[in-house]
């Protein structure tokens, strides 16, 4: 999914530099700035699913009932070997 979003913001970067390159000197101005309009427009609504993405994954962290895995939350297997004997010196 993010690889069709990136490939279509791309592909809208390069008609808009193109349609600015083609229509800078003509009479269709107008459709220069509903290209850019719409460009901008996407980027707003791009920005925006990612915050709301961000704000939903990281409500999930905090709440109770998570379902994310904390396998990663454990030390790594070389340190626990340091840490029980840290531990057990105290």
């Amino acid at each position: 999914m993010v690889l069709f979003i990136t490939i279509g913001f791309l592909f809208a970067q390069i008609a808009l530099v193109a349609g600015a390159l083609v229509l800078r000197d003509r009479e269709n101005l107008w459709v220069l700035g509903l290209m850019f309009g719409w460009y901008c427009f996407a980027m707003v609504a791009l920005i925006a699913a990612i915050w709301v993405h961000y704000k939903k994954s990281s409500s999930l962290d905090r709440g109770a009932g998570s379902n994310h895995d904390h396998s990663d939350d454990k030390p790594a297997e070389w340190v626990q070997p340091f840490l029980s004997r840290t531990l057990e010196a105290r």
